[in-house]
């Protein structure tokens, strides 16, 4: 397999590539949803957060990944499961680290609002996660 970063030309292919990857990210919870209800091992989002770090991290697509509403797809991580337990402490750690390279401007207040409630999330694994 080419482990070369696919390098992408335009904007469209950025804004494709993050719809993409933002619906697998509801994918990968539905998922590991659904293994949780099986009680097995809810490892989609674990599996696929190093491919979303990755594209968090490159030049110019913070901005196009909040535009494809990522923000949404991060809460939905950080959700606590139906029997209130928190997602992987990996996960965790890994998204509250990962929300810093996104840009903070006159738009982050509506994008924050958009998301369905990450700032609430994010305020209640402050208080209840001792890492």
């Amino acid at each position: 397999k080419d482990r070369r970063k696919k390098k992408y030309q335009s904007l469209d292919e950025m804004r494709q590539a993050s719809e993409d990857l933002v619906g697998r990210m509801w994918k990968a919870r539905d998922e590991d949803l659904k293994a949780f209800k099986r009680d097995q091992p809810a490892l989609q989002k674990l599996k696929m957060l190093p491919e979303v770090e990755d594209f968090c991290k490159r030049v110019g697509f913070p901005e196009v990944l909040l535009q494809c509403k990522i923000l949404g797809a991060l809460r939905l991580w950080l959700d606590p499961m139906p029997d209130s337990s928190l997602p992987n402490q990996s996960v965790r750690t890994r998204i509250l680290k990962l929300l810093e390279v996104f840009p903070i401007d006159e738009e982050w207040k509506e994008l924050l609002r958009e998301s369905g409630g990450l700032g609430k999330i994010i305020n209640f694994l402050s208080i209840k996660d001792p890492y």
